[in-house]
């Protein structure tokens, strides 16, 4: 329940920060979304599965004022933790409206693993890696998955990708895509991993099903370069 919620008070923010004569923060939908995802990540969440869990839900007077006051300064958090580190990738000032492709398309999984030094068995930090179709870079749903990945050490060694869907030609077309991974550093021997993603076509733009959602690689080993 509370993501809808969440949603639809962090758009009364901005839409009212959008109506001021001079605007205090950013108000893009990357902005709107970043503060709503920080937001979800730190409120308790409400799950129902009935219309009297519903009603409960909406006439919990004291309880919906708690929430509500809640979820404003939550909000208000929010906001003050994106200004000060919004995503550089995304171009904040000139957002153009994207419309919606026309389906069906193959919608890729998330695509993730990690990697080791094959010498002390640690994370790996500090090295590119990428996603290759055909010897050239996949493209990335949005602006927010990086192609090459660049390992971090907060991230312990784990990459993830989110490869922008393909056309099909009809709702339920199969089809085989062979992906490869590589690294390519100093100090390290050239690595390829190569692997193959089955895809079934959906009717809607990054529409994704149960049991497709994430594609979990083996660990991964780099070798230092003698």
């Amino acid at each position: 329940m509370m993501e809808d919620i969440v949603l639809e008070k962090v758009h009364e923010f901005f839409q009212e920060e959008e109506t001021r004569e001079e605007s205090g923060f950013c108000t893009c939908s990357q902005c709107r979304m970043d503060v709503a995802c920080y937001v979800l990540n730190r409120i308790k969440p409400v799950y129902m599965i009935s219309g009297r869990g519903l009603a409960y839900f909406q006439t919990d007077y004291k309880e919906r004022l708690q929430r509500e006051a809640d979820l404003v300064s939550q909000i208000r958090q929010g906001i003050e933790h994106v200004m000060a580190a919004k995503r550089p990738h995304f171009p904040h000032e000139q957002e153009k409206e994207v419309s919606m492709p026309k389906g069906p398309f193959f919608n890729f999984p998330h695509i993730t693993g990690r990697f080791f030094n094959s010498v002390n068995f640690e994370p790996m930090c500090g090295v590119k890696i990428s996603l290759l179709e055909n010897g050239k870079l996949v493209k990335m749903v949005d602006f927010n998955w990086q192609n090459p990945y660049l390992c971090v050490p907060p991230t312990a060694g784990i990459f993830s990708f989110w490869p922008y869907p393909k056309s099909a030609e009809f709702v339920g077309q199969k089809s085989q895509v062979e992906l490869e991974i590589l690294v390519d550093e100093d100090d390290y021997e050239i690595f390829h991993h190569y692997f193959t993603v089955s895809l079934e076509a959906r009717g809607s733009f990054l529409e994704l099903g149960s049991g497709d959602r994430v594609h979990s690689m083996k660990d991964l080993y780099l070798n230092p370069d003698k």
